[in-house]
């Protein structure tokens, strides 16, 4: 079988009918097309069999081409203009057609191809026609759509890889270039494998406390704007989507499911080979299930990010409104994370406790330093005071025996996670504080973005219940598109192109 959408747009009428020929010429496969006003010659020299779609996209007509005139124009009253062509009369027809509530109760059967339904409203007859071989039917259950869609979503996934390679090469770059900026030497872990091989937990130093914590803090900052790919979500078929949602053709749940389904396990391999990469380079550490539960907590984050993004880009108008609003969202939540100002007093330090980017940060800085040891030496305590002195202390003030007496900048790990997450914080454990508030986000902004797209089903509920009418007489359309395929050399005329 060989599908075209348009084969002849752009063309002229000469070159048009010569396509149009070679098609018709092709003995060995079923031909399956749209057109829109096809020529005279066009029409009656190469189309066998020919339907014609109304603008709202139920069947007006389906038979032989040679009978399509003079069927439609005789169940109308219709007559072509002097010089209209065939494919121009039945268009102008299905056009003005007034379908907005059909109630087809009578069929009558013309010649042994035809099924003519008629009806009179407004002293109008309207015309609807379907093939013999239609049957009425239940619409697809929630799961066949669901199982339809989330097929359908991976094979396109697959079939435009560069989006796919394009992410997997940006985990992988931006891995390297955080390991190269804090490679620890083969400190606190192994770089050999994905994660660590050992389990020695060597004390920290001053500068690799600092070196990590800022680590942690570019990973996070990285993984969450990487989410702004996002937005091509639900932004890339909103057409589609829409169109079938007017046309009641399917449900926003199994939409959503099958969607989300599609891309989140390609979000959790990405961040976890950047995890593979950056871990044992940076040198965190050196433990098994540390290194599991940062992968699980770099995820989750990832998630979230992903999913407030789809958030957005679901309830926005168009996909430059969408890139335009997500990274200012997504700037609000690192803000309100508190690390880059002080928020006492302010209004983004209500937004503290439930900024999936404090947490997600709470919890890896927890994972890596909680119970650690670190060492202080001399020139950690001259690194101090000459910080003192940077603030303007007089350098009297800081003799060597003075220097020696001075305190740890960092004195372990505790102390560090005290003085970074704040004392009340730092003491609560990840299961129980920052693991349910990042699930919880992550059920919020799914849940927003199901609303933002559930919403945008409820316009055209006219033509929603158009499609319940079409349904009970047999006109649904995806058994009108069964017995399309089923004929040979069909060509589709309508005022809308067909799935």
């Amino acid at each position: 079988m060989i599908t075209l959408d348009e084969p002849t747009s752009g063309l002229d009428s000469f070159s048009a009918t010569v396509v149009s020929k070679i098609l018709a010429s092709k003995a060995d496969a079923a031909v399956l097309c749209t057109m829109h006003q096809p020529s005279t010659k066009l029409f009656v020299e190469c189309l066998r069999e020919v339907a014609v779609l109304s603008k709202t996209g139920s069947l007006v007509y389906f038979g032989p081409a040679s009978k399509a005139v003079a069927i439609v124009s005789a169940k109308t009253g219709e007559q072509p203009l002097h010089l209209a062509s065939p494919g121009e009369f039945l268009l102008d027809v299905a056009t003005d057609l007034d379908v907005a509530s059909p109630d087809v109760s009578t069929f009558d059967q013309v010649g042994g191809d035809v099924v003519v339904a008629s009806r009179k409203t407004k002293n109008e007859n309207l015309l609807v026609l379907c093939p013999p071989s239609l049957e009425t039917r239940p619409a697809p259950s929630a799961w066949t759509q669901f199982r339809v869609l989330l097929v359908r979503s991976v094979l396109n996934t697959r079939r435009s890889p560069a989006a796919t390679y394009a992410a997997l090469g940006r985990s992988v770059t931006t891995a390297l270039l955080v390991g190269a900026s804090y490679y620890a030497g083969g400190r606190g872990g192994s770089s050999s494998s994905c994660g660590p091989t050992e389990n020695d937990e060597s004390p920290l130093s001053q500068s690799e406390v600092t070196d990590r914590t800022g680590a942690l803090f570019f990973v996070l900052v990285h993984q969450s704007f990487a989410a702004v790919g996002s937005v091509r979500t639900f932004l890339e078929e909103r057409g589609a989507y829409d169109a079938e949602r007017r046309r009641g053709l399917g449900d926003p749940l199994p939409y959503f499911v099958a969607k989300s389904l599609a891309e989140v396990p390609l979000h959790c391999i990405f961040a976890t080979i950047f995890a593979c990469i950056a871990y044992p380079l940076v040198g965190f550490r050196p433990s098994l299930w540390a290194f599991s539960a940062h992968v699980g907590v770099l995820v989750l984050a990832t998630l979230v990010a992903e999913s407030l993004v789809v958030a957005v880009s679901a309830a926005s108008p168009d996909a430059r409104t969408a890139v335009v609003l997500a990274p200012v969202v997504l700037s609000v939540g690192l803000l309100s994370a508190g690390f880059l100002v002080d928020l006492k007093g302010k209004p983004l330090a209500l937004l503290r406790s439930t900024s999936y980017f404090a947490r997600a940060f709470s919890a890896a800085a927890k994972i890596e330093f909680a119970g650690r040891t670190v060492t202080c030496g001399h020139l950690d305590k001259e690194a101090l005071a000459d910080r003192l002195r940077a603030t303007g202390l007089p350098a009297r003030l800081f003799p060597p025996k003075v220097i020696a007496d001075l305190p740890c900048p960092v004195p372990d790990g505790d102390a560090h996670l005290a003085r970074l997450l704040g004392a009340d914080d730092s003491h609560r454990p990840i299961a129980n504080f920052d693991l349910p508030i990042l699930l919880g986000l992550l059920a919020i902004f799914r849940g927003l973005a199901y609303a933002a797209l559930a919403r945008r089903g409820k316009r055209g509920s006219v033509d929603r219940r158009l499609h319940k009418h079409n349904a009970r007489a047999g006109l649904q359309d995806d058994h009108r598109l069964h017995a399309l395929a089923a004929t040979s050399n069909l060509v589709v005329v309508g005022t809308t192109i067909t799935r």
